[in-house]
């Protein structure tokens, strides 16, 4: 049974409240080991969660990054193995999808597996020249044996049931190996010119072999010596796989059409399937009555007796799935091909899951404006989970599979919007009745909520793209110069805009742009990326606007101005996800390496970063609070992640600090080292005198006199650092009255080139955040996330300040937002 309980109760508390720190406090030299260490916590299936992961939607099991070519069963059925193409070997619980092991040294194809007899060791073949066999220890990953074989692939990889042997065999050669010492016993050439190099099979007690003579049937010879020791006659042509039942007594071959052949009757094969017949892989069930084979992705199940297929399905991950093992009881059937393996029972047909758990794609995601339902989309389904509880309420299956059926929250919090492709469907997020709410009849890229209304973009003939009204029977406008590159979109807060990014052509890099949604023309080109723009996000608040590429950057631009603003964020790998905090001072980032970032917008820092998904993430959203984030994966799971890296089962703790502490978290609110402003902010969320010190710190902003002005730029030359630097803060705090005052003593006489160059800062800077504003800032994001009475109190303090000024205007934001939060 899964373990739920812990799991469950937290879920109910994070999206109530955040906690103390996940990490324990390193142990000093000399002193003693704590008696009792922190276990770590674990998700619903009992796996362990990364660091600073508050929960996983989903699981990891079964999931194998890059793929898996082919499989194999331990003799007990109770390890399967997968050979992966990024070289390396999975053991797998066969019963419940755990990982075990995983190893491997190249980064070439694994194309066949083998178990030894005793599970103890297994030999994987991989795709490289020459090519090479490793023996492993199952236990330890650990090689035993290199065997170096000529050729090309294996169709033979098979232990000898006393262990001693490891028998290979592929294109006219099977070889015979010591398994105690890894050197060539017996090596068997077959000197026949009409011999067909790729069908080979070994039969089950690893004695003979079974390979196709052109135009002279199939032969069955000793492993060792060669002899022939029978031969049945029959169309061979085109055969490409056999393989043997259990008992040795029947072979089935499959190529252009399929057949299974009676090998002691003598008779004329049977047919199964038509002409196409070309299966991947053939297994004979155990008591030999069914065979399974697998054909792009198709499984089908025959009746060996009479040759009919009686049952078959499309392995769900992948259109590509091209093996499958059976177990070795022939009960289940293991399909891969994706990197997703299946598990299927026989009798009857029906696909093993994993109890509560979404096992599907999480390609994109919504969160409610409560915080309470999340909303995946995944291959066939829109899956609805509740956040509260961990539990998944419903599943909405799509009428069509489609890459992009991204779902979207109305601003009401209760309705969801969705498109399979052609049509938007809604539907209400508390009973789950849905129904077709706009027939677009053309492809959708896009389908959009916002203040002006709910909105689709459409993908029309030629490349071009409308944007409708939903619910409307006329476009709304067309866009000028889209064509049919356009990837990622994102309509502005308020509807009135549209940025779009482009896949490059021809290794050059494209610009997002950026339309009037009400007279469909480009306003501006973001010109920044070197190559295709994968995701583009507008903040909350309508007024930057990210850019995320496949060049491993992310780009900040001022809505407005279309003009970038800080640097570009590098990650390590090409950037698929971006998405800002509800207060639009976070800007999180995730790329196909899994990794996710928070990077401050005011600063450009990395504030923290987060890794834990086992592939590429498409999709990430925050929660309504701002103290978690939400990361989908094609690992399968969605991975809640506690930004306050804080959290407890007991909720968010307030903690005293010194003066002198609560002095030096204040001071990294302008660090240049973005994880020392990140933890400095939760600190002093976390610290009960943080209101008060405030309150008492920073004062509203109000209009300097030309004289005020004069006094303090007099202050900028003074001997003493603390002098120059209070100084320096109130200038920049109140740049929006001072900047006229400020320039005309700048074009003056200057009383020292140190004054000049701050002087020249603060004007270079205007309509920026200077380094000293950004304490004054960050206490702003800090006050909200508080939320207290005392709290707004303060805001509201602040927010009679200037009208023009940053900080009153954020305030004003702050509270806005806080309003927006607590109204019924």
């Amino acid at each position: 049974m899964p373990r739920q309980t812990s799991s469950t109760l937290l879920l109910a508390l994070i999206f109530l409240a955040p906690a103390q720190k996940l990490h324990a406090e390193p142990i000093e030299p000399g002193k003693a080991s704590p008696q009792f260490e922190k276990p770590p916590r674990l998700d619903r299936l009992g796996d362990p969660l990364p660091k600073n992961a508050l929960a996983r939607i989903g699981t990891s099991r079964f999931f194998q990054p890059g793929g898996a070519s082919c499989l194999a069963f331990s003799h007990d059925g109770k390890l399967l193995a997968s050979g992966g193409r990024n070289g390396l070997v999975y053991i797998w619980n066969a019963e419940t999808g755990k990982e075990l092991s995983c190893f491997g040294e190249s980064d070439k194809t694994i194309c066949s597996l083998a178990f030894s007899r005793d599970g103890k060791s297994i030999a994987a073949e991989d795709d490289c020249l020459p090519l090479r066999i490793r023996i492993h220890e199952v236990a330890t990953g650990k090689v035993i044996h290199y065997l170096n074989v000529e050729g090309p692939a294996l169709r033979i990889l098979g232990f000898s049931e006393d262990l001693a042997t490891l028998i290979t065999g592929g294109a006219g050669c099977v070889r015979s190996w010591d398994t105690a010492t890894g050197t060539l016993r017996h090596e068997l050439e077959f000197d026949d010119s009409n011999l067909h190099p790729l069908s080979l099979a070994l039969s089950p007690d690893q004695k003979s072999i079974a390979y196709v003579r052109k135009g002279k049937g199939i032969a069955i010879a000793d492993v060792v010596t060669g002899r022939i020791q029978d031969q049945v006659k029959g169309p061979t042509t085109g055969i490409r796989y056999l393989a043997f039942s259990p008992d040795g007594k029947t072979l089935a071959t499959a190529g252009s059409g399929g057949a299974i052949w009676d090998l002691h009757g003598k008779g004329e094969p049977w047919s199964i399937g038509d002409t196409s017949f070309c299966a991947e892989s053939l297994q004979f069930s155990s008591d030999g009555k069914l065979l399974v084979s697998v054909e792009s992705g198709q499984t089908r199940l025959w009746r060996v007796s009479t040759g009919q297929e009686f049952r078959s399905w499309q392995v769900r991950t992948s259109r590509e799935a091209r093996t499958a093992a059976l177990s070795p009881n022939g009960q289940v059937l293991a399909c891969a091909g994706s990197s997703r393996l299946t598990m299927w029972d026989l009798d009857p047909v029906t696909e093993r899951t994993l109890n509560g758990t979404v096992e599907d794609d999480m390609r994109s995601l919504a969160i409610s404006g409560d915080g309470n339902l999340l909303a995946i989309s995944g291959a066939k389904c829109v899956h609805l989970w509740d956040l509260q509880r961990d539990k998944e309420l419903r599943r909405i299956r799509l009428e069509q599979q489609r890459f992009n059926a991204t779902p979207t929250f109305c601003s009401n919090g209760k309705t969801l919007l969705w498109h399979d492709g052609a049509d938007v469907y809604r539907a209400d997020a508390a009973t789950g009745a849905n129904s077709r709410h706009f027939e677009a009849n053309q492809p959708i890229g896009r389908v959009a909520s916002t203040a002006r209304g709910n909105f689709a973009l459409l993908a029309g003939e030629r490349g071009s793209f409308q944007i409708w009204e939903i619910g409307k029977d006329t476009p709304l406008v067309t866009l000028d110069d889209a064509d049919e590159n356009l990837c990622a979109t994102a309509f502005s807060p308020d509807g009135k805009l549209l940025v779009a990014g482009s896949y490059a052509r021809h290794d050059a890099g494209n610009p997002a742009r950026l339309w009037d949604v009400a007279t469909g023309k480009i306003v501006h080109h973001l010109e920044s990326h070197t190559g295709s723009v994968e995701a583009v996000a507008f903040s909350p608040d309508g007024t930057i606007i990210a850019t995320a590429g496949a060049d491993r950057t992310v780009c900040l631009w001022d809505a407005h101005r279309g003009k970038s603003i800080g640097g570009l964020l590098a990650h390590r790998a090409a950037v698929l996800a971006v998405c800002f905090s509800p207060d639009s001072k976070t800007v999180a980032s995730a790329d196909v390496d899994g990794d996710v970032r928070l990077w401050d917008v005011a600063s450009g820092h990395q504030r923290a970063e987060f890794a834990g998904h086992r592939t590429l993430v498409r999709s990430l959203v925050f929660s309504p609070d701002g103290r978690r984030l939400i990361s989908g994966s094609d690992d399968g799971t969605c991975l809640i992640w506690d930004l306050s890296q804080r959290m407890s089962d007991k909720g968010f703790k307030p903690i005293e600090l010194s003066a002198a502490e609560w002095a030096k978290q204040w001071e990294a609110l302008a660090d240049t080292d973005g994880a020392k402003l990140h933890e400095a902010i939760w600190e002093l969320i976390a610290a009960k005198q943080t209101v008060d010190r405030v309150a008492a710190r920073l004062q509203p902003c109000r209009s300097l006199t030309d004289r005020e002005v004069a006094a303090l730029v007099a202050q900028l030359d003074s001997e003493e650092f603390a002098v120059r630097r209070e100084a320096m803060a109130k200038l920049a705090q109140n740049i929006d009255s001072a900047s006229s005052a400020l320039r005309r003593i700048f074009e003056g006489e200057v009383s020292s080139l140190e004054v000049r160059r701050r002087l020249e800062n603060l004007l270079d800077g205007e309509g920026t955040l200077s380094p000293e504003l950004l304490p004054a800032w960050h206490a702003i994001e800090i006050l909200e996330q508080i939320g207290t009475p005392e709290a707004r109190k303060v805001l509201e303090t602040l927010a009679g300040g200037t009208e023009k000024a940053r900080i009153t205007s954020e305030a004003k934001a702050a509270l806005k937002r806080l309003e927006k939060k607590h109204a019924p």
